[in-house]
This record gives structure tokens, C-alpha cells and sequence, in this order.
């Protein structure tokens, strides 16, 4: 008997102990709130990259079309090679008038060998190939340096850009008949830096 007393005993001091720590627990006890309010400051800041001040120069006897450069387009106009070593070098400038910094997020410039070049005439073939192999064309910077992933253009800043299309001084001849040169394509994309 002194046991069975001795076991309701201790449970019920166990339910008084459990009572006791949820009270003390609920004494203790505290809610915390986070509240606040947030805008875009569309006023203070903004983005805008673009192309700005466009003009070309020719190297030899080449003949460049007209050249634009403004908004988040750069277009070059019916350009024509006139004999080996013609070469069309066009600069512009990439423009952040933002107040946010802006790096280059990605960039894709075709190369010579993917553009698109249509001949005609009995030496189609001969003359589209001949022209392939003898083209160059690059965007870099206006020091050749190349662009990149992860470069900068600072809040305010100009770069100078150049794209350079060149018919090579080793090439050994002219096509026999016109070759038509299309496909000339880049894109460089600037994100939030």
C-alpha cells in the first residue's frame, strides 16, 4: 500500500512540476512584430544603358554604308569590299546616363565563319567560300581589348566601342561575282552590377 501511495504521489507531483513550468513558460513569453514600408525610388534612380555616336571610317578602296548608333541598336548599312585589305571600322560609344553601375552580364558576337554569305553567278560556291575564308569581323573595345562577362560600366561612364569588318590583305583575289554578306549580328547584354 505505502508503495501504490508512494507512485500517485509522485505523479502528482510530476503534473504539479509540468502545471507549474507551463505557467512560469507562459510568464515568459513575448511577441515580437517587424513592420515597415519601402518604395522604388524611381525619381532618385535609373537604368539606362545605350549606344550613342556612331561613325565609320574606311581603309583601301572600301565603300561604307551608313552607320547608326543610337538606342540598344547599332546598325551598319550596305558596306562593300572593293579589293584585299578593304577594311570598315566603325567606333560608338556604350553610354550608362543611369545612376546605377551596370556590367556585362552576357556577350555574343558572330563569327566570320557563321555569317551568312550568298553568291551567284557559275562560281556561287567558289565565290561564297572564297569570301568566308577572307572576311574578319570583331567588336571589341576601341583598344581591342575584347569584351567580357563581369565588365563594367560604371554609373555616368562612356566606353568606346569598334566593330572592324575587313576583307583580308592575304586573300588572293575578289569573288568572280558579287557576294552578298548578311548575318552580321552581336548582342551585349548589360545587367545591375
Amino acid at each position: 500500500m505505502e508503495n501504490k501511495s508512494f507512485k500517485v504521489l509522485a505523479i502528482v507531483a510530476l503534473c504539479v512540476a509540468v502545471a507549474g513550468l507551463s505557467v512560469a513558460y507562459a510568464a515568459l513569453s513575448q511577441t515580437l512584430n517587424i513592420t515597415g514600408s519601402a518604395k522604388a525610388g524611381a525619381s532618385s534612380t535609373n537604368w539606362n544603358v545605350h549606344f550613342a555616336n556612331g561613325s565609320c571610317q574606311t581603309t583601301g578602296n572600301a565603300e561604307a554604308g551608313s552607320f547608326s548608333a543610337t538606342g540598344t541598336t547599332a546598325t551598319l548599312g550596305e558596306s562593300t569590299f572593293n579589293a584585299p585589305g578593304d577594311t570598315i571600322t566603325c567606333t560608338f560609344d556604350v553610354v550608362n546616363d543611369g545612376t546605377i553601375d551596370a556590367k556585362i552580364t552576357s556577350v555574343n558576337i558572330a563569327q566570320a565563319a557563321n555569317l551568312t554569305y550568298t553568291g551567284s553567278g557559275e562560281a556561287k560556291e567558289a565565290d561564297e567560300s572564297l569570301v568566308r575564308d577572307n572576311t574578319e569581323y570583331t567588336v571589341t573595345y576601341n583598344d581591342g581589348t575584347p569584351l567580357a562577362v563581369e565588365d563594367t560600366l560604371g554609373a555616368k561612364e562612356t566606353k568606346k566601342l569598334k566593330l572592324v569588318l575587313k576583307y583580308k590583305d592575304t586573300a588572293a583575289s575578289l569573288p568572280q561575282a558579287e557576294v552578298a554578306i548578311t548575318n552580321i549580328t552581336g548582342t551585349i547584354v548589360y545587367g545591375q552590377a
